[in-house]
């Protein structure tokens, strides 16, 4: 079963690691008016899933605030050499 959820955020999201009982390792994705629980499930491999999980979304949020950020900064003037400025005054 697939689900797949698109939600806006608000000025206060965030996210936070914790723990849900003793050794249950939780990612807190807080959404504003939601918020989202990600854990491991309890069976041998679910701690592994998750790290797993964590690793590639550190990988593609690195690259959406990568891509945000060029998108956002302002771009530098560009430096014109003496030649071009000489070759455009003819």
């Amino acid at each position: 079963m697939s689900t797949e959820v698109t939600h806006a955020l608000d000025p206060g999201a965030g996210a936070q690691y914790t723990e849900l009982e003793a050794d249950q390792s939780a990612l807190m994705l807080y959404l504003g008016s939601m918020t989202l629980v990600i854990r491991a499930t309890p069976d041998p491999r679910g701690d592994r899933l998750l790290m797993a999980f964590c690793h590639e979304l550190v990988q593609a949020a690195t690259i959406v605030a990568d891509e945000l950020q060029l998108k956002l900064s302002p771009q530098p003037p560009r430096l014109i050499s003496r030649e071009e400025s000489e070759s455009d005054d003819d």
